[in-house]
């Protein structure tokens, strides 16, 4: 009875019915962990562009409501900063435009007197936008628990700078 076991053995090992199912199986987790990986990366590049556009909008508000004469009378721009976090962020429609991928961290103002620019005014203000922003790579939470905290996030900043016409 042992002896007749042996040739069903064989002819199951010859058999290539269901090879293409085992293939599929085993080619199954390989495409979608790259579909995966290019969704999020997309993801993660659509929340950067989203930030410097919201940095680019940031930058021409202030420029377009910051006294033009600024640099004369000493003024801040302080009195900016929650409107300047809001418009990054996207939140006029009351919901941040970054999803999981990304965070904003801040937003800093600053300004510069531009003396001798060979225009009419003798200063010329200029204002500069920075956004702190974090994002965080594809597959952050496996990277977090094999390579450590900072491994799984990328901090990056984002500038952009307009000279102040004023109201």
């Amino acid at each position: 009875m042992g002896m007749a076991i042996f040739p069903h053995i064989r002819r199951f090992a010859q058999d290539r019915s269901g090879a293409a199912l085992v293939e599929f199986a085993l080619a199954l987790p390989l495409m979608i962990l790259v579909s995966y990986l290019s969704i999020d990366g997309l993801r993660l590049m659509w929340s950067y562009q989203a930030a410097t556009a919201g940095v680019h909008e940031a930058t021409r508000y202030l420029a377009r409501v910051a006294p033009g004469d600024i640099c004369e009378t000493g003024g801040t721009l302080s009195g900016f900063d929650a409107a300047l976090f809001d418009i990054v962020e996207g939140a006029g429609g009351g919901d941040s435009v970054f999803g999981r991928d990304a965070e904003l961290l801040s937003v800093v103002t600053s300004l510069s007197c531009v003396a001798d620019a060979g225009l009419r005014q003798p200063q010329v203000p200029v204002v500069t936008v920075s956004a702190d922003l974090r994002m965080f790579l594809p597959l952050h939470l496996v990277l977090t628990r094999l390579a450590g905290t900072d491994a799984a996030n990328v901090t990056t900043r984002i500038e952009e700078q307009a000279r102040v016409y004023g109201l």
